[in-house]
């Protein structure tokens, strides 16, 4: 009888103890509890979005100890490429998806989805995701937003996260310059470096099929072909005259999957 007693205890003691069971109760974080019975305070954590990248120069592997030759027959040896792109968005049909990671900059809250390229990079984490979708296309913007731009309050700046990473690098505080895409390489034994300031280019698409599975980190692959993008770039061309050329090129030396 005692032990009868003592087990019945005990499942009432389980019982309790699952009728009161705090967890995450939001179906597209990646801690979701599917036997939670009250929601958690703050406690979902919800999937990373990361952009893998690929640098090549036509069919060949970059390096930045590698020698390539353009269609002017000039040699060239790319040093470092660095560009800002902002505002991601997954497009399907009529509905379009964003990060959901926000910051506080200049009393405004804004969307802390940011990504900095880097040649020497292999990956970069954008932001988090609180959906499921299929989606067809990829829109994003080069450069920062416009709401970037008082000088007070980047120096002031100081939230971690991507928009943080990317002013780190891309603001030259000693010349107040905001820059989106700084470009090093040495032309026929001459060090060239093209400064970019910073001028949003909106609503880039690339066509991509993508799924995005509820609670699961996923990701995309970001390749950028240097034979494209200084194509028609040759010695004999001012800085000014390359920067033009390559901002013709940029977009088609992009690619998404």
């Amino acid at each position: 009888m005692k032990v009868i007693i003592s087990l019945l205890f005990s499942l009432i003691l389980l019982s309790s103890c699952e009728d009161s069971r705090t967890g995450c109760q939001d179906f597209y974080a990646s801690n979701y509890d599917f036997g939670a019975v009250d929601a958690c305070d703050s406690c979902c954590v919800f999937p990373d979005f990361n952009m893998d990248f690929e640098f090549k120069f036509d069919e060949l592997t970059y390096s930045t100890d590698s020698i390539y030759l353009l269609l002017s027959r000039d040699s060239i040896q790319f040093k470092s490429l660095q560009i800002v792109f902002s505002d991601f968005r997954f497009v399907e049909s009529d509905n379009e998806y964003t990060i959901i990671d926000t910051v506080q900059f200049n009393n405004m809250t804004i969307l802390n989805n940011y990504l900095l390229l880097r040649s020497n990079r292999t990956s970069s984490n954008i932001g988090h995701t609180n959906y499921g979708a299929d989606f067809d296309q990829l829109k994003f913007n080069l450069g920062f937003d416009n709401k970037i731009q008082d000088i007070d309050a980047i120096n002031s700046f100081s939230e971690d996260g991507q928009l943080k990473i990317a002013l780190d690098s891309m603001y030259v505080d000693s010349l107040s310059e905001l820059r989106m895409m700084e470009f090093s390489f040495i032309l026929e034994d001459s060090l060239r470096t093209i400064n970019f300031s910073n001028e949003i280019v909106e609503d880039i698409v690339y066509d991509v099929d993508g799924i995005i599975v509820p609670g699961r980190d996923w990701k995309l692959k970001m390749t950028v072909d240097f034979s494209v993008l200084v194509n028609d770039v040759s010695s004999a061309m001012t800085n000014n005259e390359i920067k033009d050329r390559i901002l013709d090129n940029l977009l088609a030396s992009i690619s998404v999957e």
